[in-house]
């Protein structure tokens, strides 16, 4: 570096990869840290906070001095040293081995100033370095024969074709969903009895708003269980309030949803698998007469919703057919005909509210009659 130079650099003033010191400090240390431990930076040792030269005084004893604060950082801090007109030029880059500490503490340099981390800004730190992966770091509430949900587990090896007879932990442990240590997040969110027992943001919010704005509810549904059931239970939720048109030809007769299932589905898998679950905001799924919107803390996808015929209403009003639904609810009640609304919403991830508006609609069809008084009648299902 030339004079030049370093008359140009002192000129920028301090910033967040420039530091004066006008003598050596004593926590020198703190600097070298901040600035390994973000995108690296310089310190001029002196130069005075106004930019003025105070050239050091036995510059080599100072040099060695430097290094030993770099030395003596956890782990050392690779610098660069030279002397440019009386002024020590350290160089410091982004550092491959951080977070680097001194005397136990970690520095991130924030604009001009060197900041101790706190506990949030070190797990944060870490995180985004990329040295602690949440989906695999050890979920400490998680007990395996006490937390694991059968079902999910009897669904995961049914989608995944896992051959039946294979020992679960052996299973668990070769897709590292487990270590000697115990359960890892992933596998909570996935087996987990709830999951929300183990990480309270694993949780989806649906809710059908009047219109286009978010003013009056019409509807709404928290799911809370696994995240394959989450994702299923979304999937429901969004066709029964959604539109369906039917085409049939000489073939099947074909339902097909007003916006296209696989890229819904998508959405819904991305908002859940991708999400910072270390963020208590839950995913989001929001259904207007327009559109409908999909988000969480760092995802967002909006489907636009065509045709003037567009309403919150559920898909079998606006066809004489009956949706897959309407068709689930039928089904449930020809085999037990007293299932009350409540009931049946359990059953089909619904409100009570939606299900009464199915059983509305099946009964103006003549798909479904009321048989008797509110408590002590049935349900007829009518060819």
């Amino acid at each position: 570096m030339t004079p030049q130079t370093l008359a140009n650099l002192i000129a920028l003033g301090e910033g967040q990869h420039l530091e004066f010191k006008q003598a050596l400090p004593d926590d020198l240390g703190r600097e070298l840290c901040a600035m390994a431990n973000g995108s690296g930076g310089q310190v001029l040792i002196g130069v005075a906070d106004d930019g003025t030269f105070h050239p050091v005084v036995n510059a080599n004893r100072v040099v060695s001095q430097v290094q030993d604060h770099a030395r003596n950082c956890d782990p050392p801090i690779a610098i660069t040293v030279e002397v440019v007109g009386g002024v020590i030029v350290i160089g410091i880059e982004s550092s491959r081995d951080k977070p680097h500490s001194t005397k136990g503490v970690f520095y991130l340099r924030e604009g001009a100033n060197c900041q101790k981390m706190n506990r949030n800004q070190l797990r944060d730190f870490f995180f985004n370095e990329g040295l602690i992966y949440f989906d695999s770091a050890i979920n400490p509430e998680f007990r395996l024969e006490r937390d694991l949900s059968d079902a999910a587990w009897s669904s995961f090896t049914r989608l995944a074709r896992i051959p039946a007879g294979l020992d679960r932990n052996d299973t668990l442990r070769n897709l590292k969903l487990t270590t000697e240590a115990g359960m890892t997040n992933a596998g909570a969110l996935v087996f987990g009895r709830p999951a929300t027992h183990f990480l309270v943001s694993a949780k989806v919010f649906c809710v059908v708003f009047q219109g286009t704005e978010k003013v009056t509810i019409l509807d709404q549904k928290l799911y809370e269980s696994d995240m394959a059931s989450n994702v299923e239970s979304v999937m429901v939720y969004l066709k029964a309030h959604l539109n369906t048109r039917y085409e049939i030809g000489g073939g099947p007769r074909k339902e097909i949803l007003e916006l296209p299932e696989v890229a819904l589905r998508e959405a819904v898998v991305n908002a859940l698998v991708h999400r910072d679950y270390r963020s208590p905001a839950n995913v989001q799924v929001h259904i207007f007469q327009n559109r409908v919107e999909i988000s969480t803390n760092w995802f967002s996808v909006t489907f636009f919703r065509t045709g003037e015929e567009s309403t919150q209403e559920s898909s079998q009003e606006s066809s004489q057919e009956i949706s897959e639904v309407d068709k689930k609810i039928l089904q449930l009640l020809e085999g037990r005909p007293k299932l009350t609304a409540a009931l049946l919403a359990v059953e089909l991830g619904l409100t009570d509210r939606a299900i009464k508006k199915h059983f509305a609609v099946l009964q103006a069809k003549g798909k479904l009659k009321r048989i008797g008084s509110t408590k002590a009648g049935h349900w007829e299902v009518t060819p």
